[in-house]
């Protein structure tokens, strides 16, 4: 299972602000992809 699936599966159980994260990565995958933490 890739990470975008699997943020999608959990997305309704995330935190508000993980939610802002994830609409983020799901939004730009191809730019999120070549981040760091």
């Amino acid at each position: 299972m890739n990470c975008l699936t699997r943020i999608r599966q959990r997305y309704p159980t995330l935190a508000a602000s993980d939610k802002k994260l994830a609409d983020y990565i799901l939004s730009q995958p191809d730019e999120t992809r070549h981040l760091s933490s």
